[in-house]
């Protein structure tokens, strides 16, 4: 074996090395993120909708429809709540060496559309832009047109054969939804200043006097003193106050989206956090064990071609 490495022109030899380097580090990269990831799914604590803090959180609920048009998976025809789908063409190439079988992709699609979260306490808007979405109802089948027929089975069996291949993912209507991500509530601060409310309803009640203001002068005599008018004012801040509380009922809206710190990832999962976090820790691990073969081979290589 060493005398067959040391046989290897030095541009093939070094290519490997280096690729062989480049591996060991994205893999240490991805195993780093992956458990970082899993400890950051067991340390945060879960919120409630109706009470979460503004900022990074975690939620646990169902999905939810959504009034107006409805989501729909492109491949199945099914309503869901979230997609994610790919179709891919079967292409043959031969060669002196024989014949390869190799599928390309044609069409995919992941949807994007806002969908619903509730949680018993409240409801939230969900924005799936660039999220990592864990789906428990996949599907995968074989056919022989570019986009499949909806009266045909989904499952592929052991002998499925066709031209192209479909596969897709989906998040249902009211199944259990675990996320974590950036929440934001919407609508509070596009109210303005409580003083602006105040002056403008002070204004109105100017414009009017004998339906707003005279109300307020206590000794009749057809003007309003600073005192009358510190009362007036008094009632009109109690007047905004139950303006603006109206609106926050009406208006205000949670959303969860992706942040803008990627070193927090947007996560929304139909599997439990258990094991979610079980998912991530293995996947640590077969990162690890990449990144130490990767290591090991590369060390192997140096040490077979420079070793007198």
């Amino acid at each position: 074996m060493q005398d067959s490495i040391r046989s290897i022109d030095d541009p093939a030899f070094w290519f490997w090395v280096v690729a062989l380097g480049v591996a060991a580090l994205v893999t240490l990269y991805l195993s780093a993120r992956a458990f970082h990831r899993a400890r950051l799914i067991e340390d945060i604590p879960t919120a409630k909708i109706r009470s979460a803090p503004q900022g990074y959180v975690e939620l646990i609920g169902f999905t939810r429809v959504m009034d107006g048009t409805p989501i729909i998976a492109p491949l199945t025809g099914q309503p869901c709540s979230w997609y994610r789908y790919s179709v891919d063409k079967r292409e043959v190439r031969r060669s002196r060496n024989g014949t390869r079988v190799t599928w390309k992709r044609i069409r995919s699609e992941t949807s994007r559309e806002v969908f619903l979260m509730e949680d018993g306490t409240g409801q939230c808007l969900v924005d799936p832009d660039g999220a990592s979405v864990y789906c428990e109802h996949h599907d995968l089948w074989y056919g022989a047109t570019p986009w499949p027929r909806h009266d045909l089975p989904r499952r592929a069996g052991l002998f499925s054969s066709g031209d192209y291949r479909y596969r897709e993912s989906r998040l249902m209507p009211d199944e259990p939804l675990y996320a974590i991500g950036e929440f934001r509530t919407l609508g509070t601060d596009s109210q303005g200043s409580l003083r602006d409310d105040v002056g403008a309803i002070l204004r109105e009640w100017k414009n009017d006097p004998a339906t707003h203001l005279d109300r307020f002068d206590a000794n009749r005599d057809g003007e309003i003193d600073l005192e009358e008018w510190a009362v007036a004012r008094q009632a009109a801040e109690t007047e905004a106050l139950r303006h603006r509380a109206a609106r926050s009922v009406l208006h205000v809206t949670h959303l969860l989206r992706r942040g803008s710190d990627r070193r927090r990832p947007f996560i929304l999962s139909s599997h439990a956090e258990g094991e979610l976090v079980t998912r991530y820790r293995h996947r640590a691990l077969a990162y690890a064990a990449g990144f130490l073969a990767a290591l090991a081979a590369a060390a192997y290589l140096l040490l077979a071609r420079l070793t007198p």
